[in-house]
């Protein structure tokens, strides 16, 4: 996890010898700017998204290119690590694993897909380049770096008797609070569950650049991301002795047929249990103790969202998560496809067979959006409240 290394120390002050400061490019599918009042386009100031201790500059002119261009400057220290069993040891500079966890890390922080195209220059700390002195020396792959991020909608003309109305599909331009998200970067190692965080949203990550191609390996990658994070902050859960008996209620039904007496079953039961993981419990409820009031009553500001009347309610959100792992468990173990209106991510057209279940079926399965915007308010709040809890300690 050298990204964790890196928040801690962002200009490799700690370790400066042999350092190597890299600039990467990265690809985001939708405008980025600094929150700072007026308008964007007419700012510099508005394409610092990130400043010190961090270097995140949105380069592309006008500022809303789509895809917009990020560089980001990382500097970090010479590692060496030992391999395998025999102790061979490797030397190396982790800029490209910092660069792609750092965009992981800015997916849920900007709820936008933000790809690493490719490095475009590096300098050492400690010695300088035979032509071009202490000057980035630029890389020889700059032309054929990946271009990975959704595609774009087009606009989309709805007909109806008031008249035309035109709706566009595409992620709108998002302000950054350049503070808030330094806060939450520097905080991160300090966390009791740091290293989940960062393993969850790389989990997140590739959902996101799945879900317009592949929604049902992103429905997977997301639910995968809930488990990562929810194994670690909810390691010593247990329900209560109830939930337990009724988990096992066969050898419960079976202790009282053979006369044991209803005590006596009820601990049977309950000791049944031990060694049991809970898996789909803790799914539920690190999402339900996470999700924020606003998926409930305002507007999704990411994917176009159907009719608040066909989409999941709030008072069957457990029902809902139930429902998901079941069908994940299915398509795992058994090669189940998820339900067809799973399949809808967003845009202006949708399947045929999955409008007519999400729009004639009550309870219908939710489409990947909405779970995908369930789990980044979960993952985003977890995080902002443990940050919270670290500082106050």
């Amino acid at each position: 996890m050298h990204v964790l290394k890196y928040l801690t120390n962002p200009k490799c002050e700690k370790k400066p010898k042999d350092s190597l400061t890299s600039e990467y490019r990265l690809l985001c599918s939708g405008s980025l700017y600094r929150d700072g009042g007026g308008d964007p386009g007419k700012s510099e100031v508005a394409r610092i998204l990130l400043d010190e201790p961090f270097l995140l500059l949105a380069a592309s002119r006008p500022l809303e290119d789509y895809p917009l261009e990020l560089a980001l400057e990382v500097t970090v220290p010479h590692e060496v690590e030992q391999v395998g069993t025999n102790r061979v040891s490797i030397s190396f500079h982790p800029d490209e694993e910092v660069a792609r966890d750092f965009a992981a890390l800015l997916c849920l922080l900007c709820r936008r897909l933000i790809t690493v195209s490719g490095k475009l220059n590096e300098r050492h700390s400690d010695y300088s380049h035979p032509l071009f002195g202490q000057r980035p020396c630029p890389m020889p792959f700059v032309t054929t770096m990946q271009r990975v991020y959704w595609r774009a909608h087009p606009l989309a003309v709805i007909y109806s008797q008031e008249g035309r109305e035109y709706r566009d599909y595409n992620p709108q331009p998002k302000a950054v609070d350049p503070r808030r998200l330094t806060e939450l970067l520097i905080g991160l190692p300090h966390m009791e569950h740091a290293e989940s965080v960062v393993a969850s949203r790389r989990l997140y990550a590739v959902a996101l650049e799945l879900i317009q191609e592949r929604p049902d390996i992103a429905y997977q990658l997301l639910i995968s991301s809930v488990e990562t994070m929810a194994n670690a902050a909810l390691k010593q859960f247990q329900p209560d002795d109830a939930a337990k008996v009724e988990h096992k209620k066969a050898v419960y039904e079976s202790a009282m047929s053979l006369g044991l007496g209803k005590e006596a079953a009820k601990k049977l039961a309950i000791e049944a249990c031990r060694g049991e993981y809970w898996a789909t419990k803790k799914f539920k409820k690190f999402l339900m103790d996470n999700v924020a009031e606003s998926v409930w009553t305002e507007q999704d500001e990411l994917f176009h969202q159907m009719s608040k009347d066909i989409l999941p309610k709030g008072q069957d959100f457990e029902k809902t998560l139930g429902k998901i792992y079941n069908a994940r468990s299915k398509a795992t173990h058994v090669g189940e496809p998820f339900p067809i209106s799973a399949s809808y991510s967003g845009g202006p057209s949708i399947n045929a067979r999955a409008a007519s279940v999400l729009f004639g079926t009550d309870g219908a399965f939710p489409p990947v959006v909405w779970f995908e915007r369930i789990v980044h308010s979960a993952l985003r709040g977890f995080w902002e409240r443990s940050i919270a809890t670290t500082t106050r300690r």
